[in-house]
């Protein structure tokens, strides 16, 4: 049966602001809740999109952070462009959680922010509670983009010359066209309607073409699947069934590595599960960092 989802009208946040990260780029930050912490990894382009369900599924038990990358949203870009790697993106969170007093933290990371995720437990294991990992891969992102390779050959020479891309961009991401793109090739368009697929193409259309691929080319060569063995922390892995961006084996193959890992098939979800089964993500997310803060063995969840 089709179900399409409207989303949620989230209260505003109980605290926003801004921290200074360690190269003076002002990094914008969000809060809703109390309790302890769940911080919000975004897929490159993205500055909150995939997440509305999923805070207000946790608002009521956990204080949910939601932080925007550099030149994303309310973060400005850095001055130095070589500056956006998944490096200072993990540093950026440490930075945010410093300031809002969080020693620990339960991450969730969807597509490109489950390689900031496992880049934040590489470099700030003591302040990592659980993993939850989501339509996501441990690196070299373009590789299995699509089933092919070619993406990684091709990216050097896009990115050379993004930065003409940008009146284009800015045109086209939030059209008709686009949407009628993203419907053919990825989203699920049972679950999924314009009013929810647009504010993602409005989001991505306001990132600058040369940020976005640069942090691209960072996250295409960037790989954590040397720390996968040694993770000791609840870790769930969530892949959609018809993830065409970084499809299921990916996943699979995460899952298999990583001690103790759940794995979650989402049924029907492309990389935009979030928000096309939120039915199924957000169950399934609530109960797994709950029984990660309990630290209580429960069937199917490591404690």
């Amino acid at each position: 049966m089709k179900k399409r989802w409207s989303l949620p009208k989230l209260p505003a946040p109980d605290c926003r602001g801004y921290v200074m990260a360690q190269d003076e780029t002002p990094v914008y930050y969000e809060t809703w809740g109390s309790g302890p912490a769940v911080a919000l990894a975004d897929g490159i382009g993205c500055s909150g999109y995939i997440w509305p369900y999923v805070i207000d599924g946790l608002r009521s038990s956990f204080r949910v952070v939601r932080w925007h990358y550099r030149g994303h949203g309310k973060t400005p870009a850095p001055k130095d462009r070589s500056r956006l790697t998944l490096q200072d993106l993990a540093d950026d969170l440490a930075a945010v959680l410093n300031t809002l007093g969080i020693e620990q933290v339960h991450l969730a990371g969807h597509s490109m922010g489950v390689q900031t995720s496992l880049e934040f437990y590489r470099r700030y294991s003591n302040r990592t509670r659980s993993l939850s990992l989501i339509c996501g891969a441990s690196g070299r992102l373009l590789s299995s983009f699509y089933g092919l390779d070619v993406w990684e050959r091709l990216l050097p020479v896009i990115r050379r010359i993004s930065s003409g891309f940008a009146p284009l961009w800015k045109r086209l991401l939030p059209s008709p066209f686009s949407y009628r793109m993203a419907l053919s090739m990825e989203v699920n368009p049972k679950y999924i309607s314009p009013a929810v697929l647009r504010p993602y193409l409005v989001e991505l259309s306001k990132v600058r073409p040369e940020i976005f691929m640069t942090m691209l080319a960072y996250a295409a060569m960037s790989s954590a699947d040397d720390l996968l063995p040694a993770i000791d922390v609840p870790v769930l892995v969530m892949v959609g069934e018809r993830d065409h961006f970084t499809p299921p084996e990916r996943g699979r193959e995460m899952a298999a590595v990583i001690p103790g890992a759940r794995l979650v098939m989402i049924p029907e979800g492309s990389h935009a599960a979030p928000v096309e089964r939120p039915d199924v993500v957000v169950p399934e997310l609530v109960a797994f960092i709950e029984s990660a803060e309990k630290n209580v063995e429960t069937p199917g969840y490591p404690g």
